[in-house]
């Protein structure tokens, strides 16, 4: 077990033999922020993990500490359940270094949306503690209409093509089914059925072809704001009814009664969205924001060619852009900002997820972004977080095992300098992080960092 760094050294131990094993880690003193949808903030609190497991929490000084602990002083620091990042795409590495990104910024579970057979292995092997990264649940091959948006997509024509590709990956061991935009309704209503009958959710793009109230009755979940976009767009909008730019960020202009009454549909049907308010945030940016991205000390962490196909593909797009371009874009940031907290307010289930590698959505790093993105919608810190732990556990019908900090759940843990309720920025102030048991403290965080590029 490394020493902890950033004030944490270990105490003086109750004291076995130098050789035994350190079987429960202590934090004593800690300010627990338990996410259990109370608000309540437990001061001053002793907590025990053993293995990967949370077996104990209270007051300093009743909680007895066992002999041969690894004692953490925790004092004025708050320990807070570990990030979700509900929408990535590891698809784009083949070095899993990436996941130490996610681990040195908190984030102890990821969504993976697109898989392969290598991330189930890494899957595997971070769940056994063989390889160091956060828990991954991930989709199979994305499953699209033909022809494909992209040409390494899965391609399915018809109902038996869908269910044999859906029943493939249910065989392989995947979490979940993902679905693309070029879908016929024959091949999605099959996946849907196969889907059901495998016990896999569904998620992804709402197909062309298919209405969005017949995804919404299935439970997809549906992963950016983007497909709301028909329902809250004015009927005046001199883009109705054809394919616009604006629409891809939601730029276009909407109708705020539209807006409501669609969010009330959304809330009923209980479908979980995820915002992905970050990567339309990052999509688009006049030269001196762009050249302000490119010099950010988290660009170390992409590799030159990374840094210029993002550089790219941003130019391309807005070199053409004049005045009246700009004025939608910054109209579709009101527009998300709007949508998210109108969803908010009629109680609709939502998630932080960011879509990384898309341009400038940097691994780890982004997910403070779109925290951030949340608070400015009008989330107050505490939903925000919550939008990120309690709430993706309970996505994945996992509250009883882990997103909050109680006895018996699993030990993914964050633990910060400051206090996350009143400041959400306070999430990023690391002072070690603990996954499924294993404690990284901030130094450790720092030296998984020391090589800058990931592959």
């Amino acid at each position: 077990m490394p020493a902890p760094a950033g004030g944490l050294r270990p105490a003086s131990r109750p004291a076995p033999a130098a050789e035994a094993p350190v079987r429960t880690i202590a934090f004593r003193g800690a300010h627990v922020v338990p996410m259990t949808g109370t608000g309540e903030l437990l001061r001053d609190q002793t907590v025990l993990v053993r293995g990967d497991r949370i077996v104990a929490i209270g007051p300093r000084g009743e909680i007895p500490i066992p002999t041969g602990a690894l004692i953490l002083e925790a004092k004025d620091r708050y320990l807070v359940p570990g990030l979700t990042d509900m929408h990535v795409h590891l698809e784009y590495f083949d070095d899993p270094g990436v996941l130490k990104l996610f681990l040195a910024h908190g984030v102890t579970s990821v969504r993976n949306m697109d898989g392969r057979p290598y991330i189930l292995e890494w899957r595997r092997r971070t769940a056994a503690g063989e390889l160091l990264g956060p828990s991954i649940h991930t989709a199979g091959p994305l499953l699209d209409g033909d022809p494909p948006i992209r040409p390494d997509n899965t391609v399915v024509r018809n109902a038996d093509e869908a269910r044999a590709a859906v029943l493939t990956q249910a065989d392989a061991g995947y979490d979940f089914i993902k679905v693309y935009i070029n879908l016929s309704l024959e091949a999605y209503r099959a996946i849907l059925a196969a889907a059901r009958e495998r016990g896999l959710p569904v998620a992804g793009h709402v197909p062309r072809r298919v209405d969005l109230q017949e995804a919404l009755a299935a439970g997809q979940t549906i992963e950016h704001l983007t497909d709301y976009g028909d329902w809250i767009e004015a009927d005046d909008s001199p883009f109705r009814d054809r394919w616009h730019w604006s629409k891809l960020y939601l730029a276009m202009p909407v109708d705020p009664r539209k807006m409501a009454s669609a969010v009330d549909r959304i809330a009923r049907s209980k479908v979980w969205t995820v915002p992905t308010m970050v990567q339309a945030e990052r999509a688009l940016a006049p030269p001196e924001t762009l050249s302000a991205w490119l010099a950010a000390p988290e660009m170390a962490y992409i590799p030159p060619d990374g840094r210029e196909l993002w550089e790219g593909r941003v130019r391309r797009i807005t070199e053409r852009m004049d005045a009246e371009d700009w004025a939608r874009v910054k109209e579709g940031a009101e527009n998300r900002r709007r949508l998210a907290a109108t969803l908010r307010a009629a109680g609709a289930r939502l998630l932080v997820g960011t879509d990384t590698p898309n341009p400038f959505v940097v691994p780890g790093f982004s997910v403070h972004e779109e925290l951030v993105n949340f608070v400015e919608a009008g989330f107050t810190p505490e939903e925000a977080l919550s939008a990120a732990t309690r709430e993706a556990a309970l996505f994945f019908g996992e509250l009883d095992e882990w997103g909050t900090v109680e006895a018996g759940k699993r030990a993914d843990l964050m633990l910060l300098e400051a206090n996350p309720l009143e400041n959400i920025g306070n999430a990023r102030r690391l002072a070690g992080v603990m996954v499924r048991g294993r404690w990284l403290p901030k130094d450790m965080l720092q030296a998984m960092l020391a090589d800058p590029i990931v592959r």
